[in-house]
């Protein structure tokens, strides 16, 4: 029997009998077993051993570092300009490590399935009629989630699969193309946007700097389509390169989003509808710089102009993943300063605190009677395997087996808020908690986090993110659980963790945390405020969820040092 890879959800692509590989569950019909009679099948098992994370997550970082040396030499010849790595770096935002990562994790994924699998056919969409690359970085993430676009990216890389090894080249790091001086900035101090502080305090933090708060104003990136003409100027191979690297180079010409590349002239042009200084002292983002390809450019020619670029820390995972996100990894490579909520990890690195609740009060005692179980959005089609949590993985599983194992007068008091991106990256969750789990109840998101948060006694999160953060750091009873399964954590932190897991603060198992939460129900304040638990929630405040009574004051000063201490 010939069998088939599946990449692809649209059926009259598929072969009328056979044996049906599927990529990811992604591709299977709602009605598997529709299938039956007329196909055999199985969804293919992808499993990575730590060591092969651990190399494969090498291999990305090595592969983005011989990427961007050649993707901004390509664009500087295609645009007759001589800029440096960090000026495309900051122009493209984290969209080259991100791809990058996306390459390396489809091609392991193809790898693994053509080893257990001889003979197989690839099935895809039409590769001709399906765009690769974006009008601009906001449409990537678009495609991101795609099952067409995807099913292109498995195409191009699938008939190199069984031809070329993913090995780690060996280059030069080079940290730019060509050394520019940098002029002085304008008088305008600063330019603060989309900092991740609450509105108020970003309004305040920006009269201190002399200027007028303005509502954020995101100008549309030019949507330029692709020409032909212009990508066949790009050197398609690299005889310096081995075999995996030139076919991710030629990848990363076909699929760059055309707003750097066909229309980097409006892009430029249109910097100017901001109305932003050319070379203010200082900005300040932490967030802007991920979706907005305008601001991006405008920032680049700013820091070209001298203007020094702060970059906050956005959410959780930072500081705390073993493999550091390729968010995080960007950021400290074209910061001059990078605000952390705690942690340090190298001298562009400064500890300032969880920006998101500047400010906010600080909870002494449980104000609700709920358990509070927090999700995250789980992906159909990860992005990376070092930080996207697989819809296939035993991430729901995990806590559906916690909340089944409390006792059920707890289990009524006990609240699923499923991550409101939870439909756009995977199958619906809800569907999921209503098959598995029918009597638990469901968020409607009809109250703001904040509010839902005040009805509970407890909160638990489940994944390495924002939340547990806040909450800690404001005081709110918190518990932690994941498997080294899908969170692997740094050497850096694995001492703090280890201290929270002595006080029941961290679980890796739903044992352990099922029966910590029937132990501590009926006086959650006794626990959440003895020694010990006082005392490891101090230690891991200090490094990964710090406040700070005077939040205004410490971010002027931060910003300000930032280009008075500036070597001239």
């Amino acid at each position: 029997m010939t069998s088939y890879l599946i990449t692809t959800t649209d059926r009259t692509r598929w072969p009328i009998s056979g044996h049906l590989v599927f990529v990811g569950t992604f591709c299977l019909p709602e009605n598997p077993e529709s299938l039956i009679g007329q196909y055999t099948y199985e969804v293919a098992d992808i499993s990575i051993q730590a060591d092969q994370l651990a190399e494969y997550f090498l291999l990305s970082q090595s592969l983005h570092r011989v990427l961007n040396n050649r993707l901004a030499k390509a664009l500087n010849d295609l645009h007759s300009v001589q800029e440096t790595e960090r000026y495309w770096s900051i122009t493209t935002g984290i969209w080259l490590r991100l791809f990058t990562e996306l390459i390396v994790t489809r091609f392991v994924t193809l790898l693994q399935i053509s080893q257990r699998h001889q003979e197989l056919k690839l099935v895809s969409v039409d590769t001709k009629l399906t765009p690769r690359a974006p009008l601009n970085f906001r449409q990537h993430h678009e495609f991101l989630k795609s099952p067409a676009w995807n099913s292109v990216v498995y195409a191009d890389l699938w008939e190199s699969v069984q031809s070329i090894q993913p090995i780690v080249g060996r280059h030069e790091n080079h940290e730019s193309v060509l050394e520019t001086k940098q002029a002085s900035s304008s008088n305008s101090r600063a330019v603060i946007s989309a900092t991740y502080l609450p509105k108020y305090k970003e309004a305040l933090l920006q009269l201190s700097f002399g200027a007028f708060p303005k509502r954020l104003k995101v100008v549309q990136a030019p949507g330029i389509p692709v020409n032909t003409e212009i990508r066949n100027k790009f050197p398609l191979t690299d005889a310096t390169l081995n075999p995996f690297e030139n076919l991710a180079l030629s990848l990363v010409y076909a699929y760059l989003p055309t707003t750097w590349v066909e229309g980097l002239k409006e892009l430029t042009n249109l910097c100017n509808a901001m109305e932003y200084p050319i070379a203010p002292k200082v900005i300040f983002t932490s967030n802007r710089h991920l979706y907005d390809d305008v601001f991006n450019n405008w920032a680049a020619e700013a820091t070209k102009r001298g203007s020094k670029l702060v970059i906050g820390q956005h959410g959780g995972f930072f500081g705390i993943s073993k493999f550091p996100s390729y968010a995080e990894r960007h950021e400290l490579s074209v910061a001059d300063k990078y605000l952390t909520w705690g942690w340090r990890s190298s001298q562009v690195t400064v500890p300032a605190y969880v920006l998101t609740i500047a400010g906010k009060r600080v909870r002494r005692h449980s104000e609700g009677s709920q358990l509070l179980v927090v999700t995250d959005h789980l992906w159909s089609q990860p992005r990376s395997a070092f930080i996207d949590l697989n819809e296939t993985s035993g991430y729901l599983e995990h806590i559906k087996d916690t909340v089944s194992l409390l006792p059920e007068a707890i289990q009524k008091e006990t609240l699923i808020r499923i991550h409101h991106a939870h439909n756009e990256t995977g199958n619906s969750q809800s569907m999921w908690w209503m098959k598995n789990l029918p009597s638990i109840k469901l968020d409607d998101w009809a109250k703001d986090f904040e509010s839902v948060t005040n009805m509970s006694r407890l909160i638990l999160t489940a994944h390495n993110g924002t939340t547990f953060l806040e909450t800690i750091s404001k005081g709110i009873p918190t518990l932690i659980t994941w498997t080294p399964e899908w969170v692997e954590i740094r050497d850096e932190a694995k001492s703090v963790f280890s201290q929270l897991s002595e006080v029941g603060i961290f679980h890796q198992n739903p044992q352990s945390l099922a029966r910590h939460i029937s132990n501590i129900w009926s006086d959650v304040d006794g626990w959440w405020q003895s020694d010990a638990v006082v005392n490891a929630r101090s230690i891991f405040c200090d490094e990964y969820a710090k406040s700070n009574p005077k939040p205004l004051r410490f971010m002027r000063n931060a910003l300000s040092s930032t280009y008075k201490n500036a070597p001239r």
